[in-house]
């Protein structure tokens, strides 16, 4: 057994033992199964703080969710015989509402696996991790719809313990965002391992923005995000004539060109046919 020296003094601070988990900050979840080989890091001797980053396969990131503050409920509790003892996590909050996308992730990722991240709330702190991809927690959603609320209970268990508690965690989080490849205006590319977005490149001249490559399937939205301050430097989008056009077919919303301002979005439906790839935009900002 190694020797570790514990200083238990009363916390300096005033109110240590306040709420800390019920911020209203996102919780970040990540599906264990996608951390790349050996990607979870080890802990430094003392079995609590993460020594590097967390490590995902290729395209993978964490998934953010809004949780009510008050709602979020952590804890660990000690169980097992003589020479046996460990920890087993357990976390619950409440996502409020009905849309599509909870419940979608409720229904696919029932039963799953997840190492959840409690994101920071000073910009020099740390996050605190529950569960690793060894021993994650397990997702149990549940939803109400009544007089008094409608919404997501999703809980997260355990199903056998460690000999962990929560880690603090330095290290970087890779998140959607972070994913979003820069590219030339001129070859817009959405290949199949990269996420749905793509950001077009500050230019130094005007240009004419093209889209030559689209590896996602029939029903995904894509969606483009400009970088440019100097509108004279943007990147123009326009609507490809469907008589003469070939390969991927862009069609504007009542032919209205778009460029590649900074803050500008703009999402497209992809529908595929033997021939063509059209993208019907959906949205813009």
């Amino acid at each position: 057994m190694k020797i570790i020296v514990p200083k238990l003094l009363k916390p300096a601070a005033a109110g240590a033992g306040s709420p800390k988990f019920n911020n209203d900050k996102l919780v970040w979840l990540i599906p264990a199964a996608l951390f790349a080989e050996n990607g979870f890091p080890d802990t430094d001797d003392k079995g609590v703080r993460l020594q590097g980053n967390m490590i995902l396969q290729a395209g993978a990131f964490a998934i953010p969710m809004y949780a009510t503050a008050s709602s979020k409920d952590y804890s660990a509790e000690a169980q097992g015989e003589d020479d046996a003892e460990n920890f087993k996590l357990s976390f619950k909050a409440n996502h409020p509402g009905d849309e599509i996308e909870a419940t979608e992730f409720a229904a696919n990722y029932l039963g799953e696996g997840f190492v959840v991240v409690f994101d920071k709330c000073r910009s020099n702190g740390t996050r605190k991790v529950l569960g690793s991809d060894c021993h994650p927690l397990k997702l149990k959603p549940g939803f109400k719809g009544n007089k008094d609320k409608t919404g997501f209970e999703f809980s997260f268990e355990q199903t056998t313990g460690s000999r962990s508690m929560h880690f603090e965690y330095a290290g970087s989080l890779i998140t959607e965002e972070s994913l979003v490849p820069s590219q030339a205006s001129t070859a817009i590319e959405f290949l199949e391992g990269n996420v749905n977005l793509v950001k077009i490149n500050v230019g130094t001249a005007a240009s004419v923005a093209a889209i030559t490559t689209v590896e996602k399937n029939t029903g995904d939205i894509v969606t483009l995000l400009g970088q440019d301050i100097d509108s004279a430097k943007a990147a123009t989008l326009s609507s490809a004539n469907i008589a003469t056009a070939t390969g991927v077919v862009v069609l504007l919303k009542d032919g209205v060109a778009w460029k590649s301002l900074e803050g500008s979005t703009i999402s497209f439906s992809v529908f595929k046919t033997n021939t063509h790839t059209f993208l019907q935009e959906t949205y813009r900002t």
